[in-house]
């Protein structure tokens, strides 16, 4: 019986088995890796251990200078505004997040009255203490930079730099003393107003020959281009010292502080008066870098006028110095020819046709001693003279081959140095009377006289 009822239990049990197979065939792949993680446990990792990030401390901020443009309250925080003593900020992060603030407090509609039913996490008005609270930390940031000034202009006092007068090099009294502090390189220097006012007008109107060029002010002991507050401080105590003196200051002075201090904008506004400068600026005398140009500029003058005029001869006088009255009188003549035809400037009352101008040009050139016949040497000068009656002939001194006194006989007017090289004149006595000199000896020396003066 016992048989019987195992062998009947075995198919229903057999079939249970069999489920089990199947279920257990049918797992997917992740349980059966669960399953075999369940088998071997591994301990749990350990717990994230997050830092705690907090920003520092007023206090501990304090302690070390604030970064370039940044506003750092330099009083302990207020009740109630503790948000802004949190971070530092710059100035524009100051009024945008004040802006905030103030779009979003409740508009009131009469007085202190605020309409019923606003949103704002602030008491009124809180926008405008945290402004205020703005500008009074300004107004501490101020006096402690002007006590920190203080501090260095004392010290920097005791070591004046500069306290001569770059001309006569001598001390400079204390009525005509300009002081111009210099942050970057921490001192004091004390100038001449002379010196500083010339070295100011020298940046402002310089040129390149005909073209302005005006740079930035420098510091006439070191070189180094001056601040604009600088450059504020000193034309201020120029302008000053004018005004003391009852004088008024130069006009490109004056146009250089009208323009703000502005290099760029003092130069677009002011073409004219700086071009008119520097063509003054560059006839003032006769030098190598501008001789080329003079002449060039006296022989058109002289072109349209119509004047028969040797450039050899212009050359040759240009080159003479000292400058006579004579040379001022051409440089005031060709500055004011430029300033006609480059500004079309009237310099001269007289000047109201292109006639009066030539006809001051030929006047000029009469009185001018810069013909070919006054520029010459004594030695061509002597051969193109002619002999006077009842006069001996002039001894000249022959080049050093010959070594003895030449005996050149004058010829008239109308016969050049050259007719000397014709074989019909007579011959040159260089012996004292002993002998005659052959044409090619004669060709020889007057050749070497000519080109030798």
């Amino acid at each position: 019986m016992a048989d019987d009822e195992q062998q009947q239990q075995s198919p229903a049990q057999s079939s249970i088995d069999d489920n089990e197979d199947v279920d257990m065939g049918m797992e997917s792949e992740p349980e059966q890796q669960m399953r075999g993680a369940t088998t071997t446990r591994q301990p749990p990792p350990p717990p994230l251990e997050i830092p705690s990030v907090t920003p520092p401390s007023w206090e501990e901020r304090c302690t070390a200078p604030p970064p370039p443009s940044i506003i750092r309250p330099l009083i302990p925080p207020r009740e109630g505004m503790e948000y802004w003593w949190a971070r530092d900020r710059t100035l524009t992060e100051w009024h945008s997040e004040i802006d905030e603030f103030e779009a979003a407090e409740p508009p009131p509609i009469g007085g202190d009255i605020i309409l019923p039913g606003a949103a704002s996490l602030h008491p009124a008005g809180y926008a405008t203490s945290v402004r205020a609270l703005l500008w009074d930390l300004q107004h501490q940031r101020w006096l402690a930079r002007k006590f920190l000034r203080c501090i260095q202009q004392r010290i920097w006092s005791r070591r004046v730099q500069c306290d001569v007068d770059l001309i006569e090099n001598t001390p400079v009294p204390d009525r005509d003393a300009v002081l111009l502090t210099d942050t970057r390189n921490r001192a004091i220097y004390r100038f001449h107003r002379r010196d500083i006012f010339n070295n100011l007008l020298s940046n402002i109107t310089a040129s390149d020959e005909f073209l302005p060029t005006p740079r930035t002010p420098t510091n006439p002991w070191t070189n180094q281009p001056l601040t604009l507050a600088q450059t504020i401080a000193l034309c201020q105590r120029l302008t000053a010292d004018y005004a003391a003196r009852g004088a008024c200051p130069p006009v490109l002075f004056a146009a250089f502080c009208a323009s703000g201090y502005n290099t760029r904008r003092y130069e677009s506004e002011n073409p004219s008066l700086l071009s008119q400068h520097a063509i003054q600026s560059y006839f003032r005398d006769i030098h190598d870098d501008n001789r080329e140009t003079f002449c060039e500029t006296l022989f058109q003058m002289l072109a349209d006028a119509g004047v028969n005029y040797s450039m050899t001869a212009i050359r040759r006088w240009s080159r003479q110095s000292p400058l006579t009255p004579a040379h001022r009188e051409w440089l005031a003549m060709a500055r004011d020819y430029t300033l006609w035809v480059n500004l079309h400037l009237q310099p001269r009352r007289s000047w109201h046709d292109e006639s009066a101008i030539y006809c001051e040009v030929r006047q000029l050139y009469e009185r001018t001693p810069m013909r070919e016949s006054d520029t010459a040497g004594p030695r061509l000068r002597a051969l193109r003279t002619p002999a006077m009656p009842g006069m001996p002939p002039v001894l000249m001194r022959a080049p050093a081959v010959m070594g003895e006194p030449v005996v050149i006989p004058f010829r008239p007017p109308a016969a050049s140095a050259l007719s000397l090289l014709f074989p019909a004149l007579p011959m040159i006595d260089i012996s004292g009377g002993n002998g005659a000199m052959s044409s090619d000896e004669a060709i020889a020396l007057i050749h070497q006289a000519l080109f030798r003066m």
